[in-house]
């Protein structure tokens, strides 16, 4: 039981863990830094990982992923925006 719990205090902190990036990039209002290839790769990545927690049915897996791959877009959007 604790383990449930676990995995979605997990899946909130990997989440979470963006924030601070998409913070930095629209208070400096750039991106330059960022390699844009590896965040698509990121997002493909996780895209993956969420269709499978789909398949199987994984709930707390499916909230980790496919929460990073909407903060993982979010920061493309932005880098593409501030690109400089």
């Amino acid at each position: 039981m604790i383990l449930d719990y676990l995995s979605y205090i997990a899946s909130f902190a990997m989440i979470t863990s963006y924030i601070p990036q998409i913070i930095k990039i629209i208070k400096t209002k750039s991106a330059k830094d960022l390699s844009f290839l590896t965040w698509c790769m990121w997002i493909l990545f996780m895209s993956i990982m969420a269709y499978r927690a789909i398949i199987i049915g994984d709930l707390p897996f499916l909230i980790s992923q496919g929460g990073q791959v909407i903060m993982l877009i979010i920061v493309l959007i932005l880098m593409v925006i501030y690109r400089k």
